[in-house]
């Protein structure tokens, strides 16, 4: 999985292709897996379900901030809460990596045996 910085190495246009492709990944992932399924914990971190959970409540903010910004606006920035003053690029950068290790979670919740 890519991290933030091997993210920043790519364009900004694969950073948000990412970020749109994680939801049919995931989807692609949960197709016909139940409960049971998703709440198996392969190590300490989370379960399927929190993986999932993490990644849903931040999407439809993301996807609609990304998509109402015009593309002189990329190069503002804001302050992350643990980060720091970060460009909006390497905070899609940050989200890119966050979005790997999110499915990360979810396969090897998934993959784990019962």
């Amino acid at each position: 999985m890519p991290t933030m910085e091997e993210y920043l190495t790519r364009p900004l246009g694969d950073r948000v292709a990412r970020l749109r492709s994680t939801p049919d990944e995931m989807a692609r992932l949960l197709d016909g897996k139940d409960d049971r399924a998703l709440s198996r914990r392969p190590d300490a971190r989370s379960d399927g379900r929190e993986a999932l959970q993490a990644f849903q409540r931040r999407r439809h903010e993301v996807i609609g901030l990304l998509d109402a910004l015009d593309p002189g606006q990329w190069q503002r920035s804001g302050i992350h809460l643990a980060r720091g003053r970060m460009e909006l690029g390497e905070w899609v950068a940050s989200l890119a990596g966050h979005d790997d290790n999110h499915l990360g979670q979810l396969r090897r919740a998934l993959d784990a045996r019962p």
